[in-house]
């Protein structure tokens, strides 16, 4: 293990977000080149880095000494920036984006995505051939979920009564995420305070719904920060349902990791994204959870007060998600084929 030096983004701007990329691009190539030097030359590289100067300086350094390198795409850049409207499809950071993405994955062997959707746009929009791309499930350690978890715990520490119904987002209060979704909702469920939706997490959005909760002054929804990796498991025991969406076309350019681990906690998923996604087929193909239009509040308003007393129905779709996830997203389950990948890209 090799630590590199970078700059810290405090908050998240492009400039900031820049600053962080390139600081450990230029670092850990620096590392990189000096270690390859001295030897022994490594057999393959494994790469997740931050798109996409990090990811170009470092396959760079490894194509000097002509290094399979296996690189792992989470999200795609530009279009998951032009899906949050921070760059113009057509401007010149998104050309500039492209092309740097464009020469990385050229450069390598093998490149894995978390979703089908993104396996596609890079065929068409990267000229990479398909059988260079391949299709990889997110994964999470399941043994966390598996503990036997206090779920009233949370609803204690946070004053929700008990017999509450909770809707719940967690994870990174991000502007893909589109969570004024629920704001919108839980103003429409103003006269239904036994539902309550709660946001745990923090990130860029978190200011703005805080300020657009006490602004409408709802009681029957709240911001809770922050959300350490430890306490997820508890925290989404809390939950009766939990609540996934995605702005714009983000299923196409990014995978909500979320996902996975929503199911592993063995709880049914009301997801407002498009019909065709992979989070969509997912919840269809499992009977896991709902699939409802993308940022329709009235959709998730309405879906939550029929909800409410079907818990047994809750209680089925949550077994049918924890089987799905300990099938297709456990670690014993992805690892092997992430693998397999590898293996083949050193031969």
């Amino acid at each position: 293990m090799i630590r590199s030096w970078h700059t810290l983004s405090g908050r998240s701007t492009m400039p900031s977000r820049f600053m962080e990329n390139i600081t450990f691009g230029l670092t850990s190539s620096a590392q990189l080149f000096e270690r390859l030097l001295r030897g022994p030359r490594p057999d393959i590289a494994f790469m997740t880095t931050w798109p996409l100067f990090a990811q170009n300086l470092n396959s760079f350094v490894l194509s000097l000494w002509r290094i399979p390198i296996v690189s792992g795409v989470l999200d795609v850049y530009p279009e998951s920036l032009i899906d949050k409207g921070m760059v113009r499809p057509d401007g010149v950071p998104a050309r500039v984006m492209r092309t740097l993405d464009r020469i990385h994955l050229h450069r390598c062997t093998k490149v894995f995505t978390l979703a089908p959707g993104m396996v596609d746009l890079l065929h068409r929009t990267r000229d990479l051939p398909q059988e260079k791309l391949e299709f990889v499930n997110n994964y999470v350690d399941a043994a966390p979920f598996q503990v036997p978890l206090d779920t009233t715990a949370f609803r204690k520490q946070r004053g929700i009564p008990e017999n509450a119904f909770v809707a719940m987002f967690a994870g990174a209060l991000t502007l893909s995420a589109g969570l004024m979704l629920y704001v919108e909702a839980a103003e429409r469920l103003r006269n239904q305070p036994c539902i309550r939706i709660v946001l745990v997490g923090d990130g860029p959005s978190r200011a703005e719904l805080e300020r657009e909760i006490e602004t409408r002054r709802l009681t029957n929804i709240q911001v809770v920060s922050p959300l350490r990796p430890s306490e997820v498991p508890e925290v989404q025991a809390a939950a009766d349902v939990l609540l996934l969406s995605l702005t714009g076309n983000m299923t196409n350019s990014a995978a909500p990791s979320k996902q996975v681990s929503y199911m592993m906690s063995g709880k049914p998923v009301a997801a407002s994204v498009p019909p065709e996604s992979y989070p969509a087929q997912v919840l269809t193909e499992s009977e896991s959870g709902f699939v409802l239009p993308p940022e329709d509040c009235v959709s998730v308003a309405t879906l939550l007060e029929d909800l409410k007393p079907k818990r047994e129905l809750l209680r089925r779709m949550g077994e049918n998600a924890r089987r799905y996830a300990l099938a297709n997203f456990s670690r014993e389950a992805v690892l092997p084929r992430l693998v397999e990948i590898v293996e083949s890209a050193a031969r």
